[in-house]
């Protein structure tokens, strides 16, 4: 954040270790609308994360830097507010052009968000470098029914947590990858060596408004019910 005369110049923040850039996927505040200090103003995503950036200070928006869907490196400009006397005077933003199909037979053609794009990307090489197999197992799982029943009400008091059956689920997963090493296995670009991976690292989809997306644990075998809850 740089304070001028003109008024507040907000830069793109550190979303992490290792991330330098990231897209803005919307704008929660138009020009011309008033922010709160704290207030979400957009929201950005990253390989690793989606987040929503706060506000840094109290305003109004008097100029957005970097469209939607635009790439921006970390400490990058994206905004200017000013210092938050004037009421709502600027115009309103013109909307954006959308996608337009063409008459006739043309194909229309429209630009995936960025991530979309890595939603794409990652399923595409999961295809590639993955053996693709379903398998569908029946397991009785009344005792982790019941325990959880009995504990669900104590381990969210303490924790701060719900307790779902997903963790029992990865633990599950984790207990076996151990007693199956080669499950966690991968072959070289040659096929002439084959590395077992000591470390686990879990990956879980989940279904949002913006697309499947693989939430990673890292280390999941280090990790018991309540850091698998989290």
């Amino acid at each position: 954040m740089t304070t001028t005369q003109t008024g507040t110049t907000v830069v793109l923040p550190s979303l992490g270790e290792n991330v330098t850039e990231a897209t803005i996927t919307r704008w929660l505040k138009a020009r011309g609308d008033r922010v709160e200090a704290g207030e979400p103003l957009l929201e950005v995503a990253t390989d690793k994360v989606d987040t929503e950036i706060p506000s840094p200070a109290a305003g109004i928006v008097l100029d957005i830097l970097v469209p939607e869907h635009a790439l921006v490196a970390t400490g990058g400009a994206i905004a200017v507010i000013s210092d938050g006397g004037a009421e709502k005077a600027m115009p309103e933003h013109a909307p954006e052009p959308h996608p337009v199909a063409v008459s006739g037979t043309a194909d229309r053609v429209e630009t995936l968000p960025r991530i979309r794009r890595i939603i794409a990307r990652r399923m595409l090489e999961s295809l590639q470098t993955s053996a693709q197999l379903t398998t569908v197992v029946e397991v009785d799982v009344t005792e982790i029914a019941r325990l959880r029943n009995r504990e669900k009400e104590v381990f969210h008091h303490r924790t701060g947590v719900k307790l779902s059956f997903l963790p029992f689920f990865a633990a599950a997963a984790v207990e076996a990858l151990d007693e199956h090493p080669v499950i966690n296995s991968s072959l070289n670009t040659d096929c002439t060596e084959v590395t077992y991976h000591s470390a686990v690292h879990l990956g879980m989809t989940v279904d949002t408004d913006k697309g499947l997306m693989v939430t990673v644990i890292r280390d999941a075998g280090a990790l018991r019910i309540p850091e698998l809850a989290r």
